[in-house]
C-alpha cells in the first residue's frame, strides 16, 4: 500500500475519481489538438475537483523513443502536475502496440512524474502496472481500494483479457486486506481496460429479466 501521495476521503465523507480514457496521444499531433485535448483535460479537472485522475488505457500511441513517450505523457499530465493532484494509469491494448519502448520502460517514465502513482507488484511476466491502492479515513484507517490491472493487448479473441495470476493476486491482496481491517470486507473498485465478456453477455442480453 506504499505511495507517494496518501489518498484520504474528504472530511464531508467524499473521494471523487475522475476518469479519463482513450486520450490517443501520439507524437508529432499537431499543436492545435494538442491544445484542444490539454484544455478539455483542465475543463474536467476544474468542474469535477478529483482525488485522484484515472487514465483507463489507450493513453499514447506510436511513440518508438522514451522521449516521444514522455512528450505524449506530457500532454495529457501536465496540468495535473501543475495542480498537484495524484494520478495514475493502466496500459490499453494501444499503449505498446507495435512499440519499441518495454512496458518496464514505458513504467519507468510514468512513475518519474511526481504526482504519478502508478507502480508495479511485479508478480506477473506477462503483465505491468498490476497495483493497489488503498484510500483512508481521515482516521487513518482503510476505507476503500483501488485495484488497477493491466488487461493486455490483443489475443486469438481479438482482445485481451485479464490473466490467471492476475487473478490470483487479486483474491490474495483483498484477503490480505480483509484480514488487516480486523476481518471486515472493504469495498473497493477496479479499472482496466478491457471490458470482460461478461459486459457484452450483459448489452446482448439487457431486455432478458432473467
Amino acid at each position: 500500500l506504499q505511495s507517494k501521495h496518501k489518498l484520504t476521503y474528504n472530511e464531508d465523507g467524499s473521494f471523487r475519481v475522475l476518469i479519463l480514457a482513450d486520450t490517443h496521444v501520439q507524437p508529432n499531433i499537431n499543436e492545435t489538438d494538442i491544445n484542444e485535448l490539454k484544455d478539455r483535460i483542465k475543463l474536467l479537472v476544474d468542474k469535477e475537483n478529483p482525488n485522484l485522475v484515472i487514465f483507463t488505457g489507450d493513453n499514447t500511441l506510436r511513440a518508438t523513443t522514451e522521449e516521444e513517450l514522455r512528450a505524449c505523457v506530457d500532454v495529457i499530465a501536465s496540468y495535473l502536475e501543475e495542480k498537484q493532484i495524484p494520478w495514475c494509469h493502466v496500459y490499453g491494448n494501444h499503449d505498446y502496440e507495435g512499440k519499441a519502448i518495454s512496458k518496464a520502460e514505458q513504467q519507468a517514465i510514468y512513475e518519474s512524474y511526481e504526482y504519478c502513482i502508478s507502480k508495479d507488484e511485479g508478480f506477473s511476466t506477462e503483465r505491468v502496472g498490476n497495483y493497489v491502492h488503498a484510500v483512508y479515513n481521515p482516521d487513518g484507517s482503510i476505507g476503500s481500494v483501488i485495484y488497477l490491472l493491466d488487461s493486455g493487448e490483443y489475443s486469438r479473441y481479438t482482445w485481451s483479457y485479464v490473466l490467471e495470476d492476475q487473478v490470483k493476486w487479486y483474491k490474495e491482496t483483498s484477503e490480505l486486506l480483509q484480514e488487516y481491517n480486523d476481518g471486515k470486507v472493504i469495498n473497493g473498485m477496479m479499472a482496466f481496460h478491457v471490458p470482460m465478456v461478461e459486459n457484452k453477455y450483459a448489452y446482448e442480453n439487457r431486455a432478458n429479466k432473467d
